[in-house]
């Protein structure tokens, strides 16, 4: 997709150069931000144009302050449709792989108490256990397609489950990863050290509590998270 953009001389961005024709016209307060462009607009809309009856608002297509914008728009959109289509007809083609590192949300973040270890947890086994179903709907109606990869399981061989995950691809494993697993998995750099490091540091009453507040979570994974 990046070769054909380039290759069209399509700019990273180019579009919002199209926004200069109509940001203009916008009052001062809304500045050059491109993150004010959205409020620009509809300030142009509501002071310019009114929406007739019914649901649709007509395209100002004829009004001079919008001819130059939609220009230079049109021009953006022909160029990135011959890019979109070449990687649609690919996608199409190929059979469907899914890379989902499951985690809390960004939106998350702001519900967390800092140094509520147990709350964090409960956030964000929440997360983890809605993003388990959802992604075994698309295990069943993409068999074969979608790989379960647990971190704490992956780190005891890395290199069998590392195996596994190029074959799962179709693809050998290169010596170059072969060098990297051994370089970064040995001594105390090893990821085991950091996966059951939770075992040795949280106090009991603690884990216990996150057991419960993850109690959906371990049911869901089949995996002796105690052992």
């Amino acid at each position: 997709m990046n070769n054909c953009t380039v290759f069209h001389r399509v700019e990273k961005w180019g579009h919002t150069n199209c926004h200069q024709a109509i940001r203009k016209s916008c009052p001062p307060r809304f500045g050059s931000n491109t993150d004010l462009q959205d409020k620009c607009h509809r300030y142009l809309w509501i002071e310019r144009f009114t929406q007739p009856s019914g649901s649709e608002i007509t395209t100002p297509a004829g009004d001079p302050l919008f001819r130059e914008y939609l220009s230079c728009m049109e021009t953006f959109r022909e160029k990135i449709d011959i890019c979109r289509n070449k990687l649609t007809d690919i996608c199409e083609d190929s059979p469907i792989r899914s890379i989902k590192t499951v985690r809390a949300t960004m939106a998350a973040r702001s519900l967390y108490t800092r140094g509520d270890l147990v709350r964090e947890a409960k956030l964000f086994c929440r997360n983890v256990a809605g993003d388990i179903v959802r992604r075994r709907k698309l295990e069943a109606r993409y068999p074969g397609s979608i790989k379960e990869v647990l971190y704490d399981r992956f780190v005891e061989d890395p290199f069998r489950h590392t195996e596994d995950l190029y074959e799962f691809i179709n693809a050998g494993l290169t010596d170059s990863v072969r060098r990297w697993l051994k370089r970064n998995t040995k001594d105390s750099r090893k990821s085991t050290t950091i996966a059951h490091k939770w075992r040795r540091e949280l106090a009991p009453w603690k884990a216990n509590r996150i057991s419960d507040a993850c109690r959906n979570v371990f049911q869901l994974i089949d995996y002796d998270w105690r052992s």
